[in-house]
């Protein structure tokens, strides 16, 4: 009878993962001649395949026996690794051709990384600070990305980004005469593009324009104000690449109502509102104008008086103990007629632009007494 036991001897190995993140340990990684008296019948290691959650040390046990049944253990050390870089695909250098006039454009691309052991941290380390979907100005582009795995393997990639200028023919016809609004900031700057149409034009920032009003005199900047509104400038365009120009008249015009910002809503006692049906400003408050561009305006209010009885509550249509005036007080801005004499402004504008602006109070229904102000 064979009581020996197997002399086991185990020594530690080292696997790559592979492109799968996987890696298959053998027994003659592990097996470092071990040896029985009449033989090893049977071998077993406790694990034989690695994937890239096995990254690091690990710990196998292997085990011997002989045909008698008698067994014996070792441990071995495995190493696994991962030493692949991620595959990183940048896309081919492209090149944009602008339109007539265009300066910019919105250009998309795709910058896209895999790895066997999940997904890299994809990097831009190019620094122009621009992505895919941003708007790019005339020139050139450099694009470098790096993909970093987990086990710090990288790979980089980089692709170049051209947008090229449309090509002008030096041929010029400027639109004449516009009108041009400006801003509800009270500030517009004219531009190359209010007055250049067709396809033989660059980008159109490049272009020159000089304003000057009706005596010659040239606006700085470009920019012109409510002070210019209803007048009309002279405009020269002149293309940088090729020295031709046009020539314009451009008219100023505000096509913005102006901004009534109404004091707080109120509540007074009837012996403030005595018999009067208007509402005195110094009970009510004098709203503000804050924004108002160009015309100068009169200001007027006139007042909506709803009666309401004991009984109704306005927001939630339950029964109250109390009965109320309800007076809208509203104020209205209309354009002092003598000033610019609306000449500058189509038939009916001035209706439209000058729009009311409301504010609301509640007070007592002098008619009802001993029902108490409530602040709406």
């Amino acid at each position: 009878q064979d009581k020996t036991l197997p002399t086991v001897s185990c020594k530690s190995a080292t696997l790559l993962l592979d492109a799968t993140g996987r890696a298959t340990l053998t027994l003659a990684q592990v097996d470092n001649g071990s040896t029985d008296n009449c033989g090893i019948a049977n071998r077993v290691l406790s694990k034989t395949s690695f994937d890239c959650a096995n990254i690091g040390s690990n710990t196998v046990i292997y085990t011997a026996s002989d045909a008698s049944g008698n067994t014996a253990t070792c441990s071995a050390t495995i190493s696994v690794f991962d030493n692949i870089a991620p595959a990183l695909t940048c896309p081919p250098n492209k090149e944009v051709q602008l339109a007539s006039g265009e300066c910019r454009k919105i250009v998309y691309f795709d910058v896209s990384a895999t790895d066997n052991c999940g997904t890299p941290t994809l990097t831009q380390i190019d620094g122009t600070g621009y992505k895919s979907g941003d708007e790019f100005g005339l020139g050139g582009y450099l694009f470098q990305y790096k993909a970093t795995d987990a086990s710090g393997n990288s790979a980089n990639c980089q692709f170049r980004l051209f947008i090229k200028e449309f090509p002008s023919t030096g041929l010029m016809a400027c639109v004449d005469p516009i009108n041009v609004p400006i801003n509800q900031d009270c500030r517009t700057k004219i531009l190359a593009e209010f007055f250049l149409r067709g396809d033989n034009y660059g980008c159109f920032d490049n272009y020159i324009v000089k304003l000057t009003s009706s005596g010659g005199i040239p606006l700085p900047d470009n920019y012109v104000t409510a002070e210019h509104v209803g007048r009309t400038l002279n405009a020269l365009i002149t293309d940088p690449h090729t020295g031709m120009s046009c020539t314009a008249h451009v008219t100023i015009q505000d096509n913005y109502p102006p901004v009534i910002a109404p004091p707080p809503s109120i509540a007074v006692s009837c012996s403030d509102l005595l018999n009067n049906t208007l509402i005195p400003t110094s009970v009510s408050g004098q709203p503000s104008i804050l924004k108002e561009c160009s015309l100068p305006t009169t200001m007027f209010f006139v007042d909506k008086i709803i009666d309401i009885p004991c009984g109704t509550n306005l927001e939630t249509a339950q029964p109250v103990s109390q009965a109320m005036l309800l007076i809208i007080h509203s104020w209205r801005l209309t354009p002092c007629a003598s000033s610019y004499g609306l000449t500058a402004f189509p038939t009916g504008m001035a209706t439209i632009r000058f729009v009311s602006k409301q504010f609301t109070y509640v007070l007592y229904n002098w008619q009802k007494s001993r029902c108490p102000a409530v602040l709406l």
